[in-house]
């Protein structure tokens, strides 16, 4: 039985495409996790012939979410405030600089009003296939979203998301209950899984 989680999303106004914290785009469809390496495999890895299977011990791979609503509304606000901020500070610069070792990338004033103008959306997903838990909550090989959550400051995107998604809108009062009809709660999972 797959185990319901909450995760957030960003979107911009102008693409309507909700991306993950990484700005990975993310479908109504199943989702799922690749294992992207930034340097060689280490031996220890588990590996199957070439491939490594994600989520894995030896990482942070996998999809994320939150074993309850809270943490993930409060991450979606934080974030959004956070954002407001450093849009404010870099409103005077015409260009900002990200460093890397060997290169220096410019963005010009439309990628700074790119990520100024996101917002931030919480929702219920449910995961499923391999799964790691973690203290506030899991990591799975797989994942669909199954609703979003309005608030006062993304109620008109939101709405737009679950149309055009085909998925469905929930008020946050309502959401545990709701998600419950899709697979097993995490509190009721980790449980179980003590129980055994």
């Amino acid at each position: 039985m797959p185990i319901v989680g909450y995760r957030i999303w960003r979107v911009n106004p102008t693409e309507m495409i909700l991306r993950s914290i990484n700005w990975e785009p993310w479908g109504s469809g199943t989702k799922h996790a690749e294992h992207v390496f930034t340097a060689p495999v280490p031996m220890w890895a588990n590996t199957d012939g070439d491939s490594i299977h994600s989520p894995c011990t030896d990482c942070q791979c996998g999809l994320h979410a939150f074993g309850e609503t809270l943490p993930a509304q409060h991450m979606a606000a934080d974030s959004e405030i956070k954002l407001r901020e450093k849009a404010k500070k870099r409103r005077h610069k015409k260009l900002f600089a990200m460093k890397t070792k060997k290169e220096t990338f410019f963005a010009d004033s439309s990628l700074r009003e790119h990520f100024a103008s996101s917002k931030y959306i919480s929702g219920a997903v449910i995961g499923w296939g391999k799964v790691i838990l973690h203290d506030k909550g899991f990591r799975s090989e797989y994942m669909k979203i199954i609703a979003l959550v309005p608030s006062d400051t993304n109620r008109e995107i939101v709405s737009t998301l679950a149309n055009k998604l085909q998925i469905s809108m929930v008020e946050d009062n309502r959401l545990v209950e709701f998600s419950t009809e899709f697979g097993e709660s995490f509190q009721r999972f980790l449980e179980r899984k003590n129980n055994v």
